[in-house]
This record gives C-alpha cells, structure tokens and sequence, in this order.
C-alpha cells in the first residue's frame, strides 16, 4: 500500500513537470510561429521590392535603347549638314547687309546680287541653327544616357542588395521551420509521455481503491469475528451462571435471548 502511495506521489510530481514543460514547449511553438510569419512577411516585402527594381531596369534598358536610336538618327542628320561657321557672325553678317540693303545707296543690279547674297545666307543660317540644335540634342542626350547609367547602376546595386537580404532571410526562415519541427515532434513525443503517465496514475489510483476497499472489507470482517468472539464469551458466562443458578440481570437475559435466536 505505501508502495503504491509513494507510486502515486512520484507520478503526480512526473506529471506536474512534464505539464510545466509541455507549456513552455507551447509558448516557444507559438513565438516560433510568430517569428517565421513575420520572417514571410518580411519575404514578401522584399521580394515585392526586387519585381520593382526589376521593373524600373527594364524601363531603364528599354529608355536607354530609345535613346541610343535616337542618337544614331541624330548623328546620322548630323554628317548630312556640310556647313560649318560661327552661327552670331553669320546673324551679324545679314543683319548688316539687310542694313546697307534698306539704307544705302546702291544700283540695281548691286540690290540683285545683295538679295541673292542674303538668300544664301539666310539658308546657310538655317542649317547652322539646325545643326546647332543637333549638337544641343546630342549633349541633351548624352547628359540623359550618363543619368539613366547612374539610375542603372544604383537600381541594380539595389537589386543585389535585396537579393542577399532575401538569400539571408530565406536561411532564417528554413532555420525557424526546422526550430519550429522540432518543437512540434518534442511536444507530440512528451504529450505521449504526459498520456502514459496519466493512464499509469489512473491505473495506480484504481489499485490503492481496490486495495482500501479489501483493507474495509477484511477490518469489517476481523472486527465481525472480534464481536461474535466476544458475544460467544459473554453467552458462555451467561450460561454457566445460569447452570450455577444464579439470578441474571435484563443485559444477561437479552444476551441470552441472542443466543437463542
């Protein structure tokens, strides 16, 4: 029986440690739950931030390409201007002719060839002002390309950047999964044992019923014994006090009357 109650206390201590355990277990599955669903979140945030870095160096390439085209077509317009001059000389050479032209005295024949004069000017200032907007263009264009290179480049550092956020994360993550299968087969394997020892308590509970209930059983019958010992004295005595013929008292009759019945 002690042996049994002692059973009985070390299993309940077990069982108390191992709930005590299983809680912790539970609290560090769930942080760890928490950690790994802020760990994807974190995942998605990056990954969304790579589609767009993406995205903006395709828009980039795709500029860059329009204009190197344009570039070309423009160098190509370029070649087929065959004039060459200062364009304000140029300016200040019609601008004094049409002067002399409108104020100074000249045949009409001079007026003819100054006319024709000025319309020969006046064309080579059109291709001079055309190519100077090309060559303006060219630099537009130039300083443009070396903008979108820089944007390129820092767009593609970002990009790299991420990627080894993304590859770190991605280690934390296969990290925090394995953590969080360990903690859930720990927890299956001590619920296990929390179980066994839980039906081993109720088997050890329902043996120390059993053996109080046969511990009552054989008092009850020791202490019956016990009575009918000591009424089969008491009738004996009666007896013999009787055969003495000596009066007995109403306690010694009713013992008597026991007997009897």
């Amino acid at each position: 029986m002690e042996e049994l109650k002692e059973l009985k206390t070390k299993l309940i201590c077990e069982i108390e440690e191992l709930k005590e355990k299983r809680e912790k277990l539970f609290s560090d599955y769930y942080n760890l739950n928490s950690k790994l669903k802020e760990k994807k979140m974190e995942k998605e945030e990056i990954l969304k931030k790579i589609r767009e870095r993406k995205e903006k160096i395709k828009e980039i390439l795709q500029e860059m390409k329009a204009l190197k085209d344009e570039s070309l077509k423009n160098d190509a317009l370029l070649k087929d201007i065959k004039v060459s001059g200062n364009l304000e000389d140029l300016k200040k050479r019609i601008e004094d002719m049409e002067w002399y032209l409108q104020t100074g005295k000249i045949t009409k024949e001079e007026e003819k060839r100054i006319i024709l004069k000025l319309k020969e000017m006046m064309k080579e200032k059109k291709e001079l002002e055309k190519l100077k907007e090309m060559k303006e263009k060219k630099l537009k264009i130039k300083s443009k390309m070396l903008e979108l290179k820089n944007l390129l480049e820092e767009n593609k550092k970002d990009k790299e950047k991420l990627l080894g956020e993304l590859t770190k994360l991605k280690e934390e993550i296969k990290n925090y999964v394995k953590e969080k299968n360990e903690k859930f087969e720990e927890l299956k394997k001590l619920s296990l044992n929390l179980l066994n020892l839980s039906l081993n308590l109720k088997k050890v509970k329902e043996e120390i019923i059993s053996l109080n209930k046969e511990l009552e059983r054989k008092e009850e019958e020791r202490r019956r014994k016990k009575e009918e010992e000591i009424l089969s004295k008491l009738i004996q005595e009666v007896k013999n006090k009787l055969e003495r013929g000596e009066k007995l008292s109403f306690d010694e009759l009713k013992i008597l009357y026991m007997d009897k019945t």
